[in-house]
Order: structure tokens, then sequence, then C-alpha cells
């Protein structure tokens, strides 16, 4: 697998190493991608909901529109933020220790 590191011990190209990553910085991510989107659908399909309630005319129709285009939103931010985040060095990953060199 190949991932861009942030390689504070000077490992070379073809080394087999450790890779660390933060706690922190790993949830965070983790919630960016999977529950971000989820919340804006959930949230945009609410908005629909008492969107048609409150109008007396019910129907599924805005809470189905208002979910999706809180997901495509959730997912352009996601997409942005992420994309901020990715130039972070505490949000790479780091190399800890090289476990194995590549015979030159």
């Amino acid at each position: 697998m190949e991932v861009f590191a942030v390689n504070p011990i000077g490992a070379r190209a073809g080394d087999r190493v450790v890779l660390k990553m933060d706690t922190l910085s790993f949830l965070k991510g983790t919630f960016l991608v999977y529950m971000f989107p989820i919340l804006l659908l959930v949230g945009g399909a609410a908005l629909g909901e008492w969107i048609s309630i409150s109008s007396n005319q019910p129907s599924p129709l805005p809470s189905v529109l208002f979910g999706f285009g809180g997901l495509a939103l959730g997912l352009i931010l996601m997409k942005r933020i992420a994309n901020r985040l990715a130039e972070r060095d505490d949000y790479r990953p780091r190399i800890a220790r090289v476990i194995g060199r590549e015979p030159r």
C-alpha cells in the first residue's frame, strides 16, 4: 500500500515502515467522512418534513428533496474540508520506524 506520510526519520523509497497517526486526528477524519454527510442527510429530511407539515400539505417529497440536498451538501463540504485538512501535517500519518530496508 502506498500513502503520503510525514518522514521525520529519513526513510527511503522502498523501505518497509511502521506508520503512526494521532488518535484525535484519526477520529476527526473518520467523523468527517462517515458521520457529517449522514447528519446533513437526516437534518435535511427533518427540515423537509417540518416544511411539509407546516404547509398543511403532507407529502414525502420535501423530505426526500431536502434529505438528498443535505447529503449532497455534506459530501461537498466533506471534500472541501478534507482537502484543507490533508495539507496539515497533524492529519497525515508519520513514519515511526523502519522495519526493513530494500537491498540496493
